[in-house]
């Protein structure tokens, strides 16, 4: 008999920003690499948006790094805009800070 291993496909991070209650920050999003191109992304990102409205949040933010900017189209496809008002606080000092995207809910 074999034996059925679960592994994970992907995860998708998300916390409060610092000193906004009604504001999340999506920190982290990605598929491994074998489940890649089967729509996963935006499983984790439509999941995402269900759970902020459920818990009242007014607006999701996240950081699209410039060498991932061929991911802002997927983004925008789900009504995030960039909002170049907004620094993200948690950028690398030796890289170039993130875009950062916000969607209003």
């Amino acid at each position: 008999m074999g034996s059925l291993v679960h592994l994970p496909a992907g995860s998708v991070r998300w916390r409060p920003v610092e000193a906004v209650s009604d504001v999340s920050e999506i920190a982290r999003m990605g598929v491994t690499a074998r489940y890649r191109g089967e729509g996963l992304s935006l499983q984790l990102l439509k999941a995402v948006i269900y759970r902020a409205l459920a818990a009242d949040i007014k607006e999701l933010q996240l950081g699209v790094r410039t060498e991932q900017a061929r991911v802002v189209h997927l983004y925008a496809a789900y009504g995030f805009e960039l909002a170049p008002e907004l620094g993200y606080g948690h950028a690398n000092p030796d890289e170039l800070p993130p875009m950062v995207m916000r969607r209003w809910l």
